[in-house]
């Protein structure tokens, strides 16, 4: 096992907001704490382990038709027909979607493109060097509901 203090320097999570933190962040402080807030809320964050490779970059959405729903949203089922999922990862990796915990698609690569085959919660995970590197939350098809 990893120290602790080895642990807590590279797992890191990863959160994406809808915009910036601002420069001053004492004059901006509640409302940059709210969005981040938000934003975890909402299940749009990632983790990534820094010892094995910056996950800087890494990014999991899908598209139906012209909506982009990113990591913690919902798809209605009838959506899923014109729905495709995206990663991106900074470097090759080993890529696996998983849906309901069970691999649905892998690859070897820093892009991928993958057509979700059932309902269920989609998920990433990225591989570097056979080590444990970056996590997704969830996107949500036809399963559970839009909130």
């Amino acid at each position: 096992m990893f120290p602790y203090k080895v642990m807590f320097r590279s797992i890191h999570t990863h959160v994406l907001l809808d915009e910036p933190l601002r420069v001053n962040a004492e004059r901006h402080f509640d409302e940059d704490k709210w969005n981040i807030y938000r934003a975890l809320q909402s299940g749009r964050s990632f983790f990534g382990n820094s010892y094995h490779g910056d996950p800087k970059g890494f990014r999991f959405h899908a598209l139906a038709g012209k909506e982009t729903v990113p990591m913690g949203g919902y798809l209605p089922e009838d959506m899923m027909a014109e729905t495709r999922f995206y990663v991106s990862t900074p470097v090759t990796a080993y890529i696996r979607l998983l849906c309901d915990g069970e691999t649905m698609q892998e690859t070897v690569a820093s892009h991928a493109e993958w057509k979700p085959e059932r309902t269920g919660a989609y998920r990433v995970e990225a591989r570097l060097n056979r080590k444990a590197w970056i996590y997704s939350n969830h996107i949500r098809v036809g399963v559970g509901n839009q909130e």
